[in-house]
């Protein structure tokens, strides 16, 4: 079988790690482990274990896509060995599933991604901070009128 026969699995790949179903399921999973990551020099054991998960995530994720065309792993496995130097879009395929093995391109955009969401929050808090009552009086007022808006409402 030549390399060109692998072409169109190639294609039906790239379209798949560009979609937004994928983009969501590797978003969801960085978003539910990045807190285990910060800034420091020094690799903590729970990467390692969270980015063996993130491998095995992505590896099913690309498996079960390719399963509903009926390609096995064992397909797309000779794919890359007979066509992965063919054309520019194979190789680029071929470089995105190697780059998710990488630890180091993992670990900062876990870093990256614990960073902003820790951001956010403070951003949050201080946003709460500043509408929050300052004595009790104007706790009652923002009571009162939430309760009105909250009749008006109804009503």
């Amino acid at each position: 079988m030549s390399h060109e026969e692998h072409d169109w699995i190639f294609d039906y790949v790239l379209q798949f790690l560009e979609s937004e179903r994928f983009d969501a399921s590797v978003m969801d999973f960085v978003d539910d482990n990045c807190e285990h990551f910060d800034s420091e020099d020094e690799n903590k054991l729970v990467y390692t274990d969270i980015h063996r998960e993130f491998k095995d995530h992505v590896e099913t994720l690309i498996q079960s896509n390719l399963g509903e065309l009926g390609i096995t792993s064992e397909m797309f496995m000779e794919a890359c060995e007979r066509g992965r130097h063919g054309r520019d879009i194979n190789t680029v395929v071929f470089e995105r599933m190697i780059a998710m093995d990488d630890f180091m391109t993992f670990k900062k955009i876990m870093v990256k991604r614990n960073t902003e969401l820790q951001l956010e929050a403070l951003k949050d808090y201080k946003d709460i901070k500043e509408t929050a009552p300052r004595t009790p009086e104007q706790a009652e007022e923002q009571y009162n009128s939430a309760l009105r808006r909250s009749m008006r409402e109804i009503g």
